[in-house]
C-alpha cells in the first residue's frame, strides 16, 4: 500500500479519502436503516429492538448500533445533516452528535 518514500502528507491524504468514503457509506446505510425500521423488520425477523437487529446484521457491538439506529431516525426530517453526510463534509460522528443534540 505504501514504501520508505511515502511521505506523512500522502499517508494523511489517504486516510481522510478513506473517511470520506466511510461517511458516504454511512448516509447509505442510515437511508436503509431507516426504511428497514419503518418497515418492521426487527419485529418481522423476531428481534425486540432495531438495534438489536442491526447488530445482529451487520455484526457491530449494540454500542455501534445504537448510534446507527438513532442517528437514522434522528435525521429522518434533517436534510442537512443527511447531506453533510452524503457528501462527506461531516463525519458520522459529528453528523451523529448533531442529531443527538437536535433530538
Amino acid at each position: 500500500m505504501f514504501d520508505s518514500s511515502t511521505t506523512i502528507d500522502e499517508l494523511e491524504t489517504r486516510l481522510l479519502a478513506h473517511e470520506r468514503t466511510i461517511s458516504r457509506h454511512r448516509a447509505a446505510q442510515l437511508e436503509l436503516i431507516r426504511a428497514l425500521d419503518q418497515a418492521q423488520v426487527a419485529s418481522g425477523d423476531g428481534c425486540r429492538t432495531m438495534v438489536e437487529w442491526v447488530s445482529g446484521r451487520l455484526d457491530v457491538e449494540p454500542i455501534t448500533a445504537l448510534a446507527l439506529v438513532n442517528t437514522a431516525r434522528n435525521t429522518a426530517s434533517n436534510e442537512p445533516l443527511v447531506t453533510a453526510l452524503a457528501e462527506a463534509t461531516a463525519s458520522f460522528d459529528r453528523v451523529a452528535a448533531t442529531a443527538r443534540l437536535r433530538a
